[in-house]
């Protein structure tokens, strides 16, 4: 392609909020379009077409929790609901109130680390007036104590109804019920209810299985949490159950061995839209042996199909892919593959990785000023901080609309991806961009340092002294890689982490378990000092790398559960009480974050 004269036009894009995710998703041949589908679990994932609950003499959303617009689930979890309502009215000529369930899109909540993916609702008690024994409609979530009364002594708990919302829940035949979170008090009340009314003890039994105080959470003492497992469609789309399996739940994980043969078939179409949607597909359900049938896509014909083969990759996160990148990086001449490429090398990381972002930021600073040797333009992007968040962003559109590869926007990504690279070799290019004249690239540069050296050496203030500052403080570590007669002990980038979290006044002795404790106290840190507490302690436990991408709270519980019951094994003795307060600081934290976005 030969360059143009005219500099190509940068492309605005709308600010992402929530986006029109259901007609992005990969449907296969067969399947509804148009249901509620929940994808993920129920702390990270999403919803496909959420279903909207409907008010009803039966049902009533709080009047507060109806502000907010979070009545969105699956087709299941609605289902489910307006069953129990009915049943409790038609007993009682009483509604059942609910509070939140989600978002039409799913995603993260202020009020609840979870409700993410469509299977979660907050459904009030049945109170009653404590003097009249009469019931009484619920202002909000109100909490009651142990004997079952609010703080104000004006609405008591209601155990006949509350249980009646309970049964009507475990027999409803169109889903199965996975958790009623609720305190251990009320929970107490509820089955002494339904052993005074004469309900069967193996129905007591499944219910006092499934009713219970969630551990490292509220008590709910407020109302009953419910949690469903995946449906049928939601297990063949990437839906994941985690925790409690119950003997009588009703799954379907053969449902997803099916649609991954199917999206395998796929990518065997004549039609590219077939083969894309096949490899998108795999990015839910996809497997080590799905992935090596997946590779040959990567030299598809059409750019959408290679695309959707980087976008897998990436998602993946195993580095032995990272050469195919490459080798991908230097052929291609689409601008939205290429984009696919550099984030999914910061997704992958690893030396291989780091070496691709490292040239092409040298590119960008010492290349040609028209056109990269290939004799093609260099790609123009919209600014990286404008790309929506992990999952939202596998069902986005492509980044660009346009065959313009701008050298600014090209480096502007690689600066995005290099954050999470993990490698020593984006440090000296990044500290030529740290001497750039516009202002926000010299921002994302410092950022990106950062995270790599774990120290922030650029303030708030972006004057004359506080860059000079940076660049000098920087420039030191990227002296000590390949320094004579200076060897050191961990390989440098492992060495600056560790020189870091010293800086902040955390004693993490080396990159094994015995600093575990101390880097969950790092979790609550500035976001550079906890992403690289959360990478170490992956690295340290043994545990899965897809925690990497859970939100602060959720990850920092899944690592204590895992440090903890290892703890015997890895010799980490007990925590002290400020580091066992880690997870609440980091729940606390991200709350915060979630309330000010």
């Amino acid at each position: 392609m030969a360059a143009s004269s005219a500099a190509p036009e940068l492309i605005q894009l709308p600010p992402v909020e929530e986006p029109p995710l259901a007609p992005s998703f990969p449907f296969l041949p067969g399947e509804p379009t148009d249901r509620a589908v929940s994808i993920g679990d129920t702390t990270h994932g999403m919803v496909i077409n959420g279903a909207s609950l409907r008010e009803s003499e039966s049902l009533k959303i709080l009047p507060k929790q109806r502000a907010r617009d979070l009545r969105y689930g699956t087709s299941e979890l609605v289902a489910l609901l307006d069953h129990a309502g009915q049943q409790l009215h038609r007993e009682t000529k009483t509604p059942l109130w609910v509070g939140n369930l989600g978002r039409r899109y799913g995603g993260d909540i202020e009020w609840s680390v979870s409700h993410n993916a469509g299977r979660d609702a907050d459904i009030a008690f049945a109170y009653l007036d404590p003097v009249s024994k009469k019931p009484v409609d619920p202002p909000d979530l109100v909490p009651l104590g142990h004997d079952g009364l609010s703080a104000d002594r004006k609405l008591g708990f209601d155990a006949a109804r509350t249980w009646k919302v309970v049964k009507a829940l475990l027999q409803f035949d169109g889903t199965s019920v996975q958790y009623l979170f609720i305190s251990d008090s009320l929970k107490k009340k509820l089955l002494e209810h339904a052993k005074a009314s004469g309900e069967p003890a193996k129905f007591i039994d499944y219910a006092a299985e499934l009713l219970r105080q969630p551990m490292g959470a509220a008590p709910h003492d407020d109302h009953l949490h419910l949690r469903i497992y995946c449906g049928k469609l939601d297990a063949a789309c990437g839906c994941k159950d985690i925790g409690f399996i119950h003997e009588r739940a009703r799954r379907h994980v053969e449902e997803e061995d099916k649609a991954r043969a199917a999206a395998l078939a796929q990518l065997k179409s004549p039609v590219a839209e077939d083969r894309k949607r096949g490899l998108l597909r795999l990015v839910f359900i996809g497997n080590e042996a799905t992935m090596q049938q997946a590779l040959p896509a990567l030299t598809d014909s059409e750019a959408e199909v290679r695309r959707a083969a980087v976008l897998l990759i990436g998602q993946s996160g195993d580095r032995k892919y990272a050469e195919a990148l490459v080798r991908q990086f230097r052929a291609e001449d689409d601008p939205n593959v290429l984009a696919q490429i550099i984030e999914a090398a910061g997704q992958l990381g690893g030396a291989t990785s780091g070496e691709l972002l490292r040239d092409v930021l040298e590119a960008f600073h010492g290349g040609p000023t028209g056109e990269a040797a290939s004799g093609r333009p260099f790609l123009k992007l919209p600014p990286p901080d404008a790309l929506p968040d992990y999952p939202s962003r596998l069902l986005s559109p492509p980044l660009v609309e346009t065959s313009w590869i701008d050298r600014r926007g090209l480096a502007d990504l690689a600066v995005r991806a290099a954050r999470t690279v993990e490698s020593e070799h984006v440090l000296r290019p990044l500290l030529v961009e740290l001497a750039a004249e516009d202002e926000s690239a010299v921002q994302r540069a410092a950022e990106a340092l950062a995270y790599i050296t774990n120290l922030r050496l650029l303030g708030d203030a972006k004057d004359a002294d506080s860059l000079r500052r940076a660049r000098t403080g920087y420039a030191a570590f990227a002296a000590t890689l390949g320094k004579p007669g200076k060897p050191l002990r961990w390989a440098p980038r492992d060495s600056w982490v560790l020189q870091g979290f010293a800086t902040r006044g955390y004693q993490v002795p080396g990159i094994d378990a015995r600093g575990s404790w101390e880097l969950f106290r790092a979790l609550a840190d500035e976001p550079h000092i906890a992403y690289n507490a959360r990478s170490m302690l992956i690295r340290v436990l043994g545990a899965d790398p897809a925690i990497a991408r859970f939100g602060p709270g959720d990850a920092c519980r899944s690592l204590w559960e895992i440090a903890w019951d290892r703890r015997r094994e890895l010799r980490l003795g007990s925590p002290n009480p400020d580091q066992a307060r880690a997870c609440a600081r980091t729940r606390s934290k991200e709350k915060e974050q979630l309330a000010g976005d």
